[in-house]
């Protein structure tokens, strides 16, 4: 156990779990206590290549540990260093290493997806300073756009890893030392006039980089702090791209549309002499799976890119037995989401059957490839 604040604390006397897994199953796990080193150890482990171990402790509130660890053939012994941080309330070292957004249109409103990949550049991990629920501290701040609705996170609900701020909402998860150690993602919508609408983000943090993509419906897009690369397809459908860099906290990044999108769902006159657009199932359906596909292969970007995305640890590799077991099941995730979303498509499952099932099942399929070292 190594602490990696300067002059961090000891960590004498700290209790490390040992969490067993058989195959898929896990044991009952046991129990060891740091030295005056740090040192710690478990003895009488099976090394068989269908067994699996994790680490987990807690420093000062936060916990720690590592992925799964195996034993290679021949192997009786493993050393595992695994680094803590001193804790501090200060956000002055929290930063946006790249910021994506992603607008669709859907009838009269505005469908914006946002994704967050967030650097501490200090050596301490950030526990934030306000409380907003009982033993609960906000972390990382977001202000969302006034009217936004609908809003719904990639991993974590409202009331519980989230809460609602004034402004947006607040997260409550740690965000420790690293480039990219953190992300976000999630996504709300907006009421739209063709006539014009500007989307304003303020910007919480300073922000290295920023990538727009705009669903290309014959929307007219500029802004004033990015600039038009042209337009790219992803996933089959042509995006509009704007890129910028560097944005000092505080600032305001404002995107102007204008014009009537192409793809726009029918909509019917109401009292008044307004227009309220039909929610066709087909039409609702299409745009789900596009924002879903999207999200996955943003994802995959991340990925190439060295991107932390779906992790806040070191990663170890699994062992054979462990490994082929997983895969097992990664192969009948992969084939099962596939399933979900032809039945969605085909309206054979309701759209909450649709996103509880799909979340569960990302969920499984996200620690099986995190497991396998993906």
């Amino acid at each position: 156990m190594v602490n990696g604040t300067a002059n961090g604390g000891s960590v004498e006397g700290l209790a490390v779990t040992l969490r067993v897994f058989a195959g898929m199953e896990e044991q009952s796990p046991q129990t060891a206590t740091t030295d005056a080193e740090g040192r710690f150890r478990f003895e009488g482990l099976s090394t068989e290549a269908n067994h699996g171990y994790a680490l987990l402790l807690n420093y000062q509130g936060v916990d720690y540990g590592s992925d799964l660890l195996t034993f290679s053939e021949g192997e009786t012994t493993l050393s595992i260093p695994i680094q803590v941080y001193e804790p501090t309330e200060s956000d002055e070292a929290i930063s946006i290493e790249r910021a994506h957004i992603f607008v669709d249109f859907q009838g009269n409103s505005l469908v914006v997806g946002e994704m967050y990949l967030f650097s501490n550049g200090s050596d301490r991990t950030y526990i934030g300073a306000e409380e907003v629920a009982e033993g609960r501290r906000g972390t990382l701040r977001l202000p969302l756009p006034a009217g936004a609705e609908g809003l719904a996170f990639e991993s974590g609900e409202l009331g519980q890893r989230f809460f609602e701020t004034d402004e947006g909402f607040v997260d409550t998860w740690p965000l420790r030392p690293g480039q990219a150690s953190g992300q976000l993602m999630f996504r709300y919508s907006l009421p739209y006039s063709p006539s014009g609408y500007d989307l304003v983000r303020d910007i919480p943090y300073p922000l290295k980089a920023v990538n727009v993509l705009v669903a290309d419906v014959g929307v007219d897009v500029t802004s004033d702090q990015l600039t038009l690369e042209g337009s790219r397809g992803m996933q089959g459908q042509s995006y509009l791209n704007l890129s910028g860099q560097n944005l000092s906290k505080g600032e305001r990044l404002t995107l102007h549309f204008s014009g009537s999108p192409s793809n726009a769902l029918d909509s019917e006159p109401v009292e008044g002499g307004e227009t309220v657009p039909v929610q066709t199932p087909q039409a609702g359906n299409q745009l789900t799976l596009r924002w879903a596909a999207l999200g996955l292969a943003v994802l995959a970007v991340g990925f190439a890119l060295g991107y932390p995305l779906l992790r806040r640890q070191p990663k170890v590799a699994a062992g054979k037995g462990v490994a082929s077991d997983l895969e097992r099941r990664e192969q009948e995730l992969l084939s099962a989401l596939a399933d979900l979303d032809d039945d969605f498509e085909a309206g054979q499952i309701t759209e909450k059957v649709y996103k509880r099932e799909r979340a569960r099942k990302k969920a499984e399929l996200a620690e099986i490839m995190r497991r396998l070292e993906r």
